[in-house]
């Protein structure tokens, strides 16, 4: 990896420039009437914003507010701007994208935008629905956007940044966040010196993990089953950990790259992989699961390993009663 360092220095570069072109108010920072609450993270992928943002809207909904999510809907083969007021059976991982159908699927009741230009999705999102608040899906680098409440995922990475790494920018622009969340780690001492010196808390959280049937049925019986992992997410490592964790019988694996389009090709691989090793089932994640099964012509058998994420700290329940009540 050594030899893309001075492409990973020259890349710091630009971001940096970027951001002092910001902090210097020469770039214009957009605001819109309604509050805005950011989920991001500085790595690529992995950290659990998708979830994240999900528990969020459903908080916010406890609350008697009116979120709405605005995506990109990440590779979705789709240009379209696309508002979604609930759930709607005609909308596919083309139109929106996997994580957005995700989303969809676990809450009938979600307000959502997807849009690559940000800024024309939070505007349609205010014009077109009904709502009060605006939850953004990785936002943290969109600087151009005012927000109420920026909030940043981390997970364990090494501090290189990318092409070397997988930071998308300096860990110390972590200063620019209001609350970090730890998602299943513990930070290093410089990101605590680093939250100290900004005051900027510090959340942890827990993923949980169920697993689950295609018809949304908890599944507590799985000692008959030799099953394949197939995956294609930011951080396949913690869903392998996670499967494991529940002493699965895996005797194969499919790991594919993060919003990978999979095909009928990709499809008879598994088969052949399932042939050889005797597997008469196949786990994967929700993501995975709305691009396979049209393709499991086979009717084989499809667990779900479901992950939602548990947040204890009341601190972070305040800090968004104070941006919703803002409204």
């Amino acid at each position: 990896m050594k030899i893309l360092y001075p492409i990973s220095l020259i890349y710091q570069l630009i971001v940096e420039l970027r951001n002092l072109l910001y902090d210097f108010k020469i770039l214009k920072t957009h605001r819109f009437p309604i509050p805005i609450i950011s989920i991001g993270n500085i790595v690529m992928g992995g950290t659990g914003k998708t979830p994240m943002s999900l528990w969020l809207f459903n908080q916010l909904i406890l609350k008697k507010k009116k979120p709405c999510i605005i995506s990109r809907g990440y590779n979705r083969q789709s240009t379209n701007l696309v508002i979604i007021d609930g759930y709607d059976e005609k909308w596919t991982i083309r139109d929106i994208g996997d994580e957005p159908l995700m989303m969809l699927n676990k809450n009938k009741n979600l307000k959502m935008v997807i849009c690559r230009n940000k800024i024309k999705g939070i505007q349609s999102a205010i014009n077109s629905l009904d709502i009060d608040i605006i939850i953004l899906d990785d936002g943290f680098q969109s600087r151009y956007i005012y927000k109420d409440l920026d909030i940043v995922m981390m997970k364990q990475q090494k501090n290189y940044l990318f092409p070397a790494g997988c930071l998308r920018e300096s860990i110390s622009n972590l200063k620019r966040a209001d609350i970090i969340i730890e998602n299943n780690i513990i930070s290093n001492e410089a990101i605590k010196k680093l939250c100290i010196n900004n005051n900027i808390q510090i959340i942890h959280t827990k993923p949980t993990f169920q697993l689950i049937d295609e018809k949304y049925q908890i599944i507590k019986q799985y000692d008959d089953l030799n099953m394949i992992a197939v995956c294609g997410i930011g951080d396949p490592n913690s869903f392998l950990q996670a499967i494991y964790n529940y002493n699965i019988n895996i005797q194969e694996k499919h790991i594919v790259a993060d919003h990978y389009n999979y095909q009928s090709k990709d499809m008879n691989d598994i088969y052949t992989k399932m042939k050889n090793k005797n597997c008469n089932a196949i786990i994967t994640t929700w993501k995975d699961y709305y691009k396979i099964n049209d393709l499991n012509l086979k009717n084989k058998k499809i667990i779900i390993l479901d992950m939602n994420l548990k947040i204890k700290d009341v601190s972070l329940l305040d800090a968004i009663k104070k941006v919703a009540n803002d409204t």
